[in-house]
């Protein structure tokens, strides 16, 4: 295996809503060299048994092309990668198409939709809080860094079926969206734009003015309005 020294990921973050600018989610950008680490892990077993009927354990269903960033700070690239966001497991294949998971010691992984120019990071919660057994090990999908920051959060919930005289049980997988802001060490959980001066109370009136302006109506994307007012936040802050 070749050996390549890959330094520490690099990420660019500035302004892409309320000061007008690029958004930050389509640059994250990641140096050359570190130690190209092995992934590891154990192989994927399927159980003829179950079969999943709707919706999905994982953030997409098909491989994406993934960087891998470990808890010593070494990154592997290239890897097809998806992420179960049930049971909170990387999976990845081998050289030959195997599927495995990966062991526990990866901290982010970044896939890269090349057709669609974003990316999509996703950091292990106790990555974020220094918590190892914070909010059950789960992932979630970075939206933006500042003096406030801003994930997403999907949490998957499963109902099971067998019908009369089959051995097959059938899987029905539900995914509720929400949002949490990491604001001075402590997690908060917001469903709707409007809860969000109250979380970040020191600039309430600013934060409920700028949701009532008309900054926010060319903006179509609902991730993208919670960024613009998180955003604005942080510049406020500065």
């Amino acid at each position: 295996m070749k050996i390549i020294i890959l330094p520490c990921l690099l990420f660019a973050f500035f302004s892409a809503f309320s000061q007008g600018g690029r958004d930050p989610r389509k640059d994250i950008q990641i140096a050359a060299g570190s130690l190209f680490y092995a992934v590891d892990g154990k192989p994927v077993t399927t159980a003829d048994h179950f079969k999943v009927v709707e919706g999905s354990y994982f953030f997409n269903e098909n491989w994406m092309n993934a960087i891998l960033v470990f808890n010593n700070g070494n990154e592997q690239k290239n890897i097809n990668a998806r992420l179960d966001l049930l049971k909170n497991n990387v999976h990845y294949q081998d050289q030959f198409g195997n599927e495995f998971i990966a062991n526990p010691n990866i901290k982010e992984i970044i896939f890269i939709d090349t057709l669609a120019d974003v990316n999509y990071r996703f950091i292990h919660a106790p990555a974020i809080s220094g918590e190892r057994n914070n909010r059950e090990q789960q992932w979630y999908q970075w939206l933006h860094s500042g003096k406030a920051s801003l994930y997403k959060l999907f949490d998957k919930q499963v109902a099971e079926h067998k019908h009369y005289g089959s051995a097959t049980t059938e899987i029905k997988i539900q995914t509720a969206e929400s949002y949490l802001i990491y604001y001075n060490g402590t997690f908060f959980s917001v469903k709707k734009i409007k809860e969000i001066p109250s979380v970040l109370a020191i600039k309430k009136s600013d934060l409920d003015d700028f949701i009532k302006s008309d900054k926010l109506l060319n903006i179509t994307s609902k991730d993208d309005k919670f960024v613009a007012v998180v955003q604005h936040f942080n510049f406020l802050m500065r």
